[in-house]
């Protein structure tokens, strides 16, 4: 079973999918930025019908790994899974960027 408490120091961040695209289509859907369709539709669907990435299960192999869906971003999700596992993280440029080229707007939480 998969854990966001067990993140040890040293392991590498593994990532599969786009990241933030539920998040997206919240925003999408709550009228906070507009994008072009199809990917309009894609992100609403994002959000409303989240698919798990269940394919990944089978290439990643045995032992106690920290895991957490980053359907919101991957920052919040990472940041999230530190603070379970009482650890930090680095994140190099590598990380994979969404297919299309313009990335969409997401509004920025602000504190109040």
């Amino acid at each position: 079973m998969w854990r966001r408490t067990v993140a040890q120091p040293g392991q590498v961040l593994w990532v599969s999918g786009p990241h933030g695209r539920s998040r997206a289509g919240l925003a999408l859907l709550q009228g906070e930025i507009q994008v072009p369709e199809p990917l309009a539709t894609a992100l609403r669907l994002a959000h409303q019908r989240p698919r798990p990435r269940l394919d990944v299960v089978s290439v990643v192999p045995p032992g106690p790994w920290a895991a957490i869906d980053s359907s919101d971003g991957l920052a919040i999700a990472l940041a999230q899974l530190c603070q379970s596992s009482g650890v930090g993280a680095r994140v190099g440029l590598g990380v994979p960027a969404h297919r299309d080229p313009k990335p969409w707007p997401v509004p920025r939480p602000t504190l109040g």
